[in-house]
């Protein structure tokens, strides 16, 4: 997940370099809406730039449907560059080996349901938890997570977090402005989109509550 964040980041600057040339995969549909601001359309081209990267190489596929790139470029598009790009660093942070067992298969028509790719409906095992609580929690990377019970997930987007904090850190003593806004910038968006994360279990799992 890492990689891909990395990958998009340093691809913004080459998708301007490489506006004038014609690729064709899924996110190049979005770049024809109307009203997209510049924002928008150079992260949406990075993120084309890592679907270039991605989409001939097996081990890239994503496990959700739609994928991680398509949701976070649909995200992008129809939320805003800073909002969408929240909910989609969110959407990478939950796409790892965690992720089997805690969603469910998805089955909206678009794929046979013998390709096990998985939705964003999180199954729910826990009971009792307190919404304010864990929002409030949520301030402190991984324990909103952990909260509603998902340990793994916490430790997952801690693994991400702390490097670019301890990055961040070394930069700023040593004075490398370059890294240190980088590390910085990324560190921070991780940082929410995990406040972002809990509230999107913490939406699920109290309509579930209200449903049952």
């Amino acid at each position: 997940m890492i990689m891909k964040i990395v990958i998009i980041f340093l691809s913004i600057p080459m998708s301007i370099l490489l506006s004038g040339v014609e690729y064709y995969h899924p996110v190049d549909t979005l770049l024809y809406k109307e009203n997209l601001s510049i924002p928008q359309v150079t992260l949406l081209k990075a993120i084309k730039n890592w679907q270039k990267h991605s989409y001939d190489r097996p081990s890239l596929n994503c496990q959700f449907y739609p994928s991680c790139s398509n949701f976070c470029a649909i995200s992008i598009s129809d939320k805003g560059a800073i909002k969408g790009t929240i909910i989609g660093i969110d959407r990478f942070l939950r796409c790892n080996k965690f992720a089997i067992g805690k969603y469910e298969i998805f089955s909206g028509g678009y794929i046979i349901p013998e390709d096990r790719r998985l939705s964003d409906n999180l199954i729910f095992k826990h009971s009792n938890k307190n919404k304010n609580l864990g929002m409030a929690l949520s301030l402190l990377p991984g324990l909103g997570k952990a909260y509603y019970g998902y340990h793994n997930e916490a430790f997952h987007t801690l693994k991400y977090i702390i490097p670019f904090v301890g990055l961040s850190y070394y930069s700023y003593v040593n004075e490398y402005k370059i890294t240190f806004s980088i590390s910085t910038i990324i560190g921070t968006a991780l940082w929410i989109s995990d406040i972002y994360g809990v509230h999107f279990i913490s939406k699920q799992y109290h309509a579930n509550e209200t449903r049952n």
